[in-house]
């Protein structure tokens, strides 16, 4: 009598096991997560670009210039918020020196390599990758020899993180996080990121390609800065001149200084699941020409930060 009743209670437990979860119906938290679970670094190359990609709403609570005015920034979106001043910071940058600079003291080659590994370096673990990547037919690269006034296909140095866990001399076999990629996108077999059916490349149609007119202004911002210098400390000139350039929108301008990215894996990069800010870059377009009424302010390239 007493093992039947323990045979009892047991079906009875396992029957409760069983039914307590059944109120529990596929939704779209499920939907998310089969998703995610399906890509690896191995198996990432054959999926879709559609299937390496999110909603926006997946990644609630972006940083925004709204909520930086309200002072609303979660703690745990304090990463979020560096990569979005890291893409803001290199847009007006790299805005100011293609404006302000002659073609041969612009930023060289390895200026844009050595600048996207000094993101990655200085954030520590707040930053995955860092990036310029420029529209079709948009970048002066005066480094190659009789190149003057003209442009490359593409091109986009990108740094990241890479995996060291195997490498010689890491014999503890552990993630040192102080190992850095640099590539250019634009460059290689690879190279057409500016193709809706390039993976992961939401950052690109952000921003680009810039569909404004082509009057010379084109609506784009105006940012102001001045120099002042100083006799000693804590006496400056006063006659120092009010300077301006074309940078991103501002603060209360539409749709904002800049954009987040839907949540997408970044196959054959970080192969993680990550969201980037992006940030236009201003420059004139085309540079060196006769007709001056061509001549524009356009958005060339974006800068990017993950």
């Amino acid at each position: 009598m007493n093992q039947l009743l323990i045979w009892v209670l047991v079906l009875s437990a396992i029957q409760f096991c069983q039914s307590q979860y059944e109120w529990i119906t596929y939704d779209k938290i499920d939907e998310i997560m089969e998703k995610m679970n399906a890509v690896t670094a191995d198996n990432c190359h054959l999926k879709q670009p559609s299937e390496l990609q999110l909603i926006a709403d997946v990644v609630y609570h972006p940083p925004t210039i709204e909520l930086l005015k309200k002072g609303i920034i979660l703690s745990n979106r304090t990463q979020l918020l560096h990569a979005r001043n890291i893409a803001h910071k290199n847009a007006i940058l790299y805005s100011y020196q293609l404006q302000n600079l002659f073609d041969f003291e612009e930023p060289g080659l390895m200026y844009y390599y050595l600048h996207a590994a000094a993101d990655i370096t200085g954030a520590r673990s707040y930053l995955n990758q860092s990036g310029i990547i420029y529209d079709t037919d948009k970048a002066y690269t005066h480094w190659y020899k009789s190149y003057f006034n003209k442009t490359v296909p593409r091109f986009g140095p990108m740094a990241w993180r890479d995996d060291d866990f195997y490498d010689a001399f890491n014999w503890k076999n552990e993630w040192t996080n102080q190992t850095i990629r640099i590539v250019d996108l634009g460059a290689g077999r690879n190279n057409m990121y500016t193709s809706k059916y390039y993976k992961g490349n939401d950052w690109y149609f952000t921003w680009l390609p810039d569909s404004s007119g082509t009057d010379l202004y084109n609506g784009k911002v105006v940012h102001y800065y001045k120099l002042t210098t100083a006799r000693k400390v804590g006496e400056f000139n006063e006659n120092s001149d009010l300077l301006q350039f074309y940078g991103p929108p501002g603060a209360e301008d539409d749709p904002g200084q800049m954009k987040w990215t839907k949540p997408y894996f970044d196959c054959g990069r970080s192969n993680k699941w990550i969201i980037s800010a992006v940030s236009p870059i201003v420059d004139v377009y085309p540079r060196h020409t006769e007709y001056r009424n061509v001549q524009s302010f356009r958005y060339l390239a974006v800068a990017t930060a993950s």
